[in-house]
């Protein structure tokens, strides 16, 4: 509920846009509010081999996984800020009408992360440590129709 400015505290702000009291940069020594800077942007950390048509952050190993045009998987390791592909072949046809949100798991017993999506209402479901692991990865996918 808006106010009347005669009843503004003086040395206060009725509004701000964007404005922290903190920074990485930049912080109130009284810790008490009294000073105002931007917020800041995001960092471009690495870029992208195409438009995401979605994404799914894997928090334990600070990846996240995306999702392009042209079937491309693969994700940004956040701790090296590296882009690695994981699958990139013309097996899946994302829909540039849907944004896909994975949902991730792991498991049999080795810790493998599994991931699960879905696209033009086909389920899928993706070892990623299968998938990259050479050996292993060769026998995803030969015939797109499986």
């Amino acid at each position: 509920m808006d106010s009347y400015n005669s009843y503004q505290p003086k040395g206060t702000y009725r509004y701000a846009r964007n404005a922290v009291s903190e920074s990485d940069e930049y912080t109130s020594s009284a810790q008490n509010g009294t000073f105002l800077t931007n917020e800041q942007a995001l960092k471009n950390i690495v870029d992208l081999p195409g438009v995401p048509r979605g994404h799914g952050l894997v928090g334990s190993r600070d990846w996240v996984i995306y999702f392009f045009d042209g079937g491309e998987i693969g994700y940004v390791d956040l701790n090296t800020e590296r882009y690695h592909t994981i699958y990139n072949g013309g097996c899946f046809n994302f829909s540039k009408c849907e944004y896909i949100s994975p949902k991730f798991t792991f498991r049999y017993g080795c810790n493998e992360l599994l991931m699960y999506w879905s696209s033009n209402c086909t389920y899928y479901k993706m070892n990623i440590d299968e998938m990259l692991d050479p050996e292993r990865a060769n026998n995803f996918c030969i015939i797109c129709n499986e």
